[in-house]
């Protein structure tokens, strides 16, 4: 093999070792224009060299090799480091969990003990060195969680000179990546003794699973960023999986601007994010692969898949993709990358049953995907189900799906795939056809090889797809000796594209081998139902060839695991009740749904037997307890099939589903039976003078009362009697007790109506005086096609009475000319009072309340607070009339209770609806109640105020004393002294001023003091 894996040095020597089955593979051709092509090959690659020497451990320095083994029987508690010697040592210990706190440098191989169990966390950066790293044996768990921990490679995605000589994390065991940042490592040329690394180059996380254990990587969270391989190394920006035992299983997190190149050109490139080598399975359910590159614009080799790339050589790699993002990668070349988004190669499978691979691109084939893995015993290896591709472009050729000339296809329904609104457009410049295939195209076939090709006449979920001619092909390029070379990447310049005004026949494949550049014309009923179905979303992507997707192999969409068609058929079948004649069975046309999308459309009649198939149906995913089956969309709502009849006039009744899961059959039926309608006749009664009428005839006059009842009556849901002239329905007669009634209205669907009855004041017979009252009739036809009157007005001038009761009679009172007319009496006015109550501990604040009394023209809304209330004079025309009434708190929030009371009937809520007539007082009370107030303790009685010292007077200047007689001594009957009294009045006074003030003071302090603890 020459090129895209054709060398791999090792040790300074090619080894290969082959077996003698053929297959095929592809090479780069050299010479331009530039493309992969395929051919068969004589030998197989079974693994690139014989006996590969595990690992040898003796230029690896295993620092925790030097500590006893630990025993981890016991979980230790949290180790805090905060150097790299203390890091090695906990590591040596075998400590639980390691909590880094703050930077240091790793400089050597750290391996951790056998059967050790260690998660790393803390914040920080392990800044790793060129010969840095650590290594999980096959028998240890390690686990990295802490978003503030970063393990950087040191050199920012580095140059060759910083290229490290060992992986920043080598696991043969246990590892998860929970939360954290892996970044900028270089990985280069190994500098230890291990045939992987000698071969394949050094990686930021290298999965060995080369072994006899199981290595498994699990990443839920966190992000593998910003690293690069370099020197003669094969790829993995970010992560490789090495071996058969190696397995990845991602959940979340994201591997994003990882770079995959080399600087030689002795061969290709492989997995900017990710890449899987001679073995391995990689199973994506969640988490983005974004914005990796494999290769360069100046790379001269083989760039192969952006975020992804698989090759099993010897042993298969897998690929299994249930969800996440594989966004923005790009596989670039200067002589062709492949695989923008994912690329699966020689002895490798995939499987996609769900995410998305959008907004990638590559210089070569299949922007999205580029899979290759080779066909076993005729069962693709290259596996998708419910896939929607669109919005791809090609720039030459397939911009949706690309087919080599060695490459086989087949597309079914059920859980298939809806290839639609892709692009390969020509050139702005040019009038000629330089692209071909918006959505599709398959090369000439390659000799006399079968390499058939099938699309479904339906898209995902069952709507139609309709394929033609869009521009064409020229014949593939040839070797001198004219064998097969490689295909032609150019369109075919005379052959034009599609044209919607001239589309041409419509193209069928089935198991067919011609060369074909296809269109899609599809509907939008068809396009959003296979959005709601579609899992795995192709959108966006960019490539020469194969926009969306690009093959070389056998790829199946849909179908059973070995993608066998399992598409089902429906049987419908018409049949007609007896009580219709055979000359009114009139052909009918039927609709299939499936979750009120539009799938077909067939004809019943009697040419058919009134029975139609619809073939190439999806399979049902379940049936409901009615045995109706149903598509399960990608949120797990039920998109049921039904069956639905155009307008015969009849009414229909639709029969049971059963199904054949042997024969892979549906059947139903409908039956068409005499309509059943609903009928209504609208009746009045007639007074003259207040008596029964006499033998004179009276006319009255029934029309439709607003637009939707006139439409009604235009599309038949409504069917006036034979009588009616221009949508009036006319009554003229005499009858003896003064009733009156229009001829029958009929009614063909439910709904609500409206008519308006009056007599007409030009058709008032002479000698009368006519009444100008216009009733308002409401009618329902309820869905058993039950027809009633659900209210009646009456209106005279502008003011309009809603009648109720026995009161709910269309009546209408002529006068004669020469009698004078009976005096109506007046009726009295009512009067509506709403009252605010608040009841609790806090009375104050307002609340607002709406009155509506609708046919009385009152719509009010005012604010109450307690013991508020507002009167409402309600004017009535007829002394028998009623009004509805509704009286409405707004939300008063938190912390009350609202209760409406009229005094005869209480509403828990804050609406209440009654009716007033004519004369009455009605009130109407809105109680809020609060919390009540909490019980106050007992007062506590204040002590006496102490007395404030007297204070001491000024003392004056005294005059020069004259001699007095020494007074009488007088003995002090209480054995104490008393104080002598101050020499002068004024200071009396004083004394006795602040005695007083302070008896006032403690008064009033006793007084508030009361009054606050009452």
């Amino acid at each position: 093999m020459r090129s895209t894996i054709g060398r791999m040095q090792t040790s300074g020597r090619e080894e290969e070792s082959v077996t003698g089955e053929s297959v095929k593979t592809c090479e780069i051709i050299r010479s331009p224009p530039p493309l992969l092509a395929c051919r068969e090959l004589g030998k197989k690659i079974t693994g690139f060299v014989a006996g590969f020497a595990m690992l040898a451990t003796g230029g690896i320095v295993a620092t925790a090799a030097a500590a006893e083994p630990q025993s981890n029987e016991t979980p230790q508690t949290a180790t805090v480091v905060k150097t790299v010697d203390e890091f090695k040592k906990a590591i040596a210990a075998q400590s639980n969990l390691i909590t880094v706190d703050g930077d240091f440098e790793l400089d050597d191989m750290v391996v951790l003990p056998q059967q050790s169990d260690i998660t790393v966390g803390g914040k920080g950066t392990i800044q790793f060195g060129t010969t840095g790293g650590i290594k999980v044996p096959d028998d240890a768990s390690l686990i990295i969680d802490s978003d503030k921990l970063v393990w950087d490679g040191g050199n920012g995605g580095g140059t060759e000179a910083a290229a490290h000589a060992v992986p920043m994390i080598w696991s043969q065991g246990k590892l998860k990546l929970k939360a954290g940042i892996i970044q900028n490592f270089t990985g280069g040329n190994p500098s230890v003794n291990d045939a992987y690394l000698s071969l394949t180059g050094i990686n930021a996380v290298y999965i060995d699973g080369t072994g006899d254990g199981q290595s498994e990587f699990i990443m839920d969270g966190g992000s593998i960023e910003k690293n690069t391989t370099a020197g003669t190394n094969y790829g993995g920006g970010g992560v490789k999986l090495a071996g058969d035992k190696a397995v990845m299983t991602m959940n979340g997190g994201k591997i994003s601007g990882n770079h995959a190149t080399r600087n030689d050109t002795s061969d290709g490139i492989f997995g900017g994010g990710v890449m899987l080598f001679n073995g391995g399975t990689f199973t994506m359910n969640d988490g983005e692969i974004t914005n990796n590159v494999a290769g360069s614009m100046d790379f001269q080799q083989d760039a192969l898949g952006g975020g992804v790339a698989a090759i099993g050589m010897g042993s298969k790699a897998h690929v299994v993709l249930n969800g996440g993002f594989i966004s923005g990668n790009k596989a670039l070349s200067a002589i062709g990358g492949h695989g923008g988004g994912v690329m699966v190669h020689t002895e490798a499978t995939f499987e996609a049953q769900g995410g998305s691979i959008s907004n990638n691109e590559t210089t070569g084939m299949g922007g999205g995907l580029y899979v290759d893995g080779l066909a076993t015993d005729g069962v693709s290896n290259n596996k998708f189900y419910n896939t929607v591709i669109t919005g791809n472009t090609a720039t030459n050729l397939g911009g949706g799906l690309w087919i080599c000339p060695t490459g086989r296809g087949s597309l079914s329904v059920t859980k298939g795939a809806a290839i639609y609104d892709n692009s390969a457009p020509n050139d702005s410049d040019s009038s000629a056809s330089t692209a071909a295939g918006d959505d599709f195209v398959a090369h000439p076939r390659k000799g006399d090889a079968k390499y058939p090709v099938t699309l479904a006449s339906r898209m995902l979920g069952g709507g139609k797809a309709t394929w033609y001619q869009d521009g064409g092909l020229l014949p593939n390029l040839t070797n001198d000796d004219g064998s097969y070379s490689r295909p032609n990447p150019q369109a075919n310049a005379e052959v034009p594209r599609y044209d919607a005004e001239n589309p041409g026949e419509a193209v069928v494949l089935e198991n067919d081998e011609q060369a074909r550049a296809l269109k899609n014309v599809t509907t939008g009923g068809a396009k959003a139902l296979a959005n709601k179905l579609g899992k795995v979303v192709i959108s966006g992507n960019k490539a020469k060839v194969g926009g969306g997707v690009a093959t070389n192999s056998m790829i199946s969409f849909g179908g059973d695991d070995e993608g066998e068609d399992i598409d089902y058929s429906l049987t419908v079948t018409k049949q007609w009740d007896d009580a219709i004649a055979e000359a009114d069975r009139k052909d009918v046309s039927i609709d299939l749904k499936i979750g009120n999308n539009l799938i077909d459309s067939a004809k019943l009649s009697a040419n058919n037997e009134w029975t139609a198939t619809f073939d190439h149906l999806p399979a049902p995913d379940g049936y409901d307890a009615n045995g109706t089956p149903y598509l399960s969309d990608k949120d797990g709502e039920h998109l049921k099939f039904q069956i639905v009849e155009s307008s015969s006039g009849y009414e229909v009744e639709y029969g049971a589903w059963t199904h054949d899961a042997d024969k892979h059959t549906l059947t139903t039926s409908l039956i068409n039976k005499l309509p059943v309608n609903a009928s209504l006749t609208v009746q009045g009664l007639k007074t003259v003078d207040g008596e029964k009428p006499d033998s004179t005839d009276f006319k009255f006059k029934l029309v439709p009362g607003n637009d939707a009842t006139k439409q009604a009556i235009t599309d038949g849901s409504i069917v006036l009697p034979d009588s009616a002239v221009d949508g009036s329905v006319m009554y003229t007669g005499n009858d003896s007790e003064g009733k009156f009634a229009f001829d029958a209205i009929t009614f063909t669907k439910p709904g609500s109506y409206q008519f308006l009855v009056t007599e007409p004041a030009d058709m008032v017979p002479d000698g009368y005086v006519g009444d100008a009252a216009v009733y308002t009739v409401g009618v329902t036809v309820d869905d058993s096609m039950q027809a009633s009157i659900a209210y009646l007005t009456k209106q005279v001038g502008k003011v309009i009475t809603q009648l109720t009761g026995e009161n709910m009679v269309i009546r209408f009172d002529n006068t004669t000319s020469t009698t004078p007319p009976t005096p109506t009496p007046t009726p009295q006015d009512a009067t509506l009072t709403v009252k605010k109550v608040i009841e609790g501990c806090d009375k104050n604040g307002s609340f607002d309340v709406t009155t509506s009394v609708p046919y009385a023209g009152v719509n009010d809304t005012v604010s109450l607070g307690d013991g508020d209330s507002k009167d409402y004079t309600i004017h009535f025309q007829d002394p028998n009339g009623a009004f509805a009434y509704t009286v409405q708190e707004a939300d008063p929030g938190n912390g009350y209770q609202v209760s409406v009371s009229d005094g005869t009937s209480t509403v828990d809520g804050t609406a209440f609806s009654g009716s007033i007539k004519p004369g009455q007082h009605v009130t109407v009370t809105v109680t809020n109640k609060g919390e009540d107030c909490p019980v106050p303790p007992e007062p506590t009685p204040d002590p006496d105020p102490e007395p404030e010292p007297e204070p001491k007077p000024e003392p004056e200047p005294e005059p020069t004393p004259t001699p007095e007689p020494k007074p009488v001594p007088v003995p002090n009957t209480g054995n104490k002294p008393k104080p002598e009294l101050s020499k002068t009045g004024v200071a009396i006074a004083g004394v006795a001023g602040a005695v007083v003030l302070l008896l006032i003071a403690g008064i009033a302090l006793t007084v508030v003091r009361q009054r606050r603890n009452q």
